[in-house]
């Protein structure tokens, strides 16, 4: 299995852009679409103007009576296709850092983990009565749900986690001096009131935690 972000941008090329400019693998398929990947994430760039910003499940274990397209609980578009088909992963790690994979905020947490477990997901971490959990295969998180406000920042869904143990200062230093735009920059976590944690928009409105852990 290999669960993937679609993200759907305006223009291709500012995209492109924008990963390389993080440290991104580009990958170009044709005039509309491309592969951003690093270690941790893969993300279908297209600008097709009938595609739209969903995750896509590559499984060939999936059974659903819905079709290869339909909804989570929340109503985030889901895409299945064939397992064989999966875009490869890179080997590259990004500035950003360690990736933690893709998050969700969920309305019915409870609800939305059933959901995932059934497309073959298991609990790695966390519970519902926690109110986040990671999912994955094997020992690898793939998706992390979290109930809807248990984040007090800025959250787009789908987003991505990069958790970097307090190394984050200087990848900000880095964000900055590469000239990324920073959507939030937050000192609640720091003591001293330095920015230690930020949160990037990505094309196709993907949020990005750059976080401490």
């Amino acid at each position: 299995m290999r669960l993937t972000i679609q993200a759907r941008v305006a223009d291709l090329q500012e995209a492109i852009d924008y990963f390389l400019q993080l440290g991104y693998e580009v990958r170009k398929r044709d005039d509309e679409q491309a592969i951003a990947a690093d270690k941790g994430v893969i993300i279908e760039l297209t600008s097709k103007p009938k595609d739209r910003t969903a995750l896509k499940f590559y499984s060939s274990q999936i059974r659903t009576s819905k079709g290869d397209v339909f909804l989570d609980p929340d109503g985030n578009k889901i895409i299945h296709s064939p397992e064989d088909s999966a875009p490869a992963r890179s080997t590259m790690t990004s500035v950003l850092g360690n990736s933690m994979g893709i998050g969700l905020e969920c309305f019915d947490l409870q609800k939305s983990a059933d959901f995932y477990t059934s497309l073959g997901l298991r609990t790695l971490q966390g519970s519902v009565t926690q109110g986040w959990l990671t999912l994955g295969v094997e020992q690898e998180p793939m998706l992390s749900l979290m109930s809807l406000g248990a984040c007090p920042h800025l959250f787009l869904n789908p987003s991505i986690s990069y958790f970097n143990g307090g190394e984050n200062v200087a990848i900000i230093d880095e964000l900055r001096l590469r000239s990324v735009p920073l959507a939030e920059e937050l000192t609640v976590f720091n003591q001293t009131g330095e920015v230690d944690n930020v949160i990037l928009i990505a094309p196709g409105q993907v949020g990005v935690f750059v976080f401490n852990d």
